[in-house]
């Protein structure tokens, strides 16, 4: 793979908080967009933006970063939070998840956390698995404003980390279907987004979609890029997601506008996405956080609780494997240079 040079300059970011993704008239297309809402969220960006105000120096936001074949490798967890650069390891093995309360929680010193709706007891650990488990009927809690569960996910910490356009980051997981996986050919959901942290769909996403969606099979994963609005890009795979199915999953990204841009997505090996394309919005032009598990936004509404119903479809489950991630920006040395195997489950 060649390597990939982008320019860099610095510029101030403005936050976009009062921005708001308004849907009174939408398409069938647009409303099976997902919309996140950001009024729980606010208060961790706000209390991350807080605690991080002065970014640490060069030196202490590097993580080390050595090339490990993918194959024969023992998994110990390194860890990073999301600002810090190189290669940043978690084997869910080495971890404890946190007893909380509450939609989000933030554990492993900072640098992950739980994303949850509306059920504290989504994600939980199978040996050296994350189970993520969705019943849009086990009771919501009271500090939820939704009356169904529709989301069990992780995600990197400080939320709203804002890495400078032009960061590159590789991706790295295993992603399995439990053994009563039921593919829904009503409700979409995702798997994977890449989020800019305001209101409105992220700017990439792996999704599980229905047939009548982008003339997708049931169950197909698809990639989508919401990051040019108008020209949304929905990629099918042609990977159809079954039960008991193991998905290693590679995403290479350069968060940037247009052709500075590039986003490469492999499952099994197989390249499935492979574009210079915008990977960020204009009015939000950094790098997000990522987050990984379920989030099936049709639940939160009863009528689409009772879509997958009517399938015999009562829930989600999936487990995930040891994540590593790399991050750079494009002063760093190796910057460009292809860690498929470095990062690759």
């Amino acid at each position: 793979m060649k390597k990939l040079f982008v320019s860099f300059a610095k510029s101030t970011m403005l936050l976009l908080f009062l921005l708001i993704f308004s849907c009174n008239s939408c398409s069938e297309d647009e409303i099976f967009q997902p919309l996140e809402s950001v009024d729980e969220e606010t208060t961790a960006i706000a209390h991350d933006l807080i605690e991080d105000t002065n970014e640490p120096p060069t030196d202490v936001s590097t993580v080390s970063e050595t090339a490990i074949s993918s194959e024969n490798r023992d998994c110990q967890t390194s860890g990073g939070k999301a600002f810090e650069t190189g290669l940043k390891t978690w084997c869910w093995g080495d971890i404890n998840l946190p007893n909380y309360t509450g939609k989000t929680s933030t554990f492993n010193n900072g640098q992950l956390g739980i994303d949850s709706e509306c059920n504290e007891n989504q994600l939980t650990k199978v040996g050296d698995e994350l189970r993520f488990y969705v019943n849009p009927q086990t009771p919501a809690k009271g500090w939820c404003n939704n009356p169904y569960n529709m989301r069990a996910e992780l995600m990197t910490r400080p939320w709203g980390v804002n890495n400078p356009k032009g960061t590159e980051e590789w991706f790295g997981w295993s992603y399995r279907f439990g053994d009563s996986y039921v593919p829904d050919n009503e409700n979409p959901w995702l798997f994977f987004q890449i989020h800019h942290g305001v209101a409105g769909s992220p700017p990439i996403e792996l999704a599980v979609v229905p047939s009548r969606l982008y003339g997708a099979q049931t169950g197909e994963v698809v990639v989508i890029n919401h990051a040019n609005k108008t020209e949304t890009d929905r990629t099918r795979t042609g990977i159809i997601s079954e039960a008991g199915q193991k998905l290693d999953i590679v995403v290479h990204v350069i968060h940037d506008l247009g052709s500075k841009g590039l986003l490469q997505v492999w499952i099994n090996g197989k390249s499935v996405y492979d574009k210079h394309v915008g990977t960020v919005y204009s009015f939000a032009p950094w790098g997000g956080n990522s987050k990984f598990g379920i989030y099936k936004w049709p639940w939160r509404q009863e009528s689409g609780v009772q879509k997958s119903l009517l399938q015999g479809i009562d829930h989600v489950e999936t487990y995930m494997g040891a994540l590593r991630i790399i991050t750079r920006h494009p002063d760093d040395s190796n910057f460009g240079v292809d860690s498929y195997a470095e990062v690759a489950p």
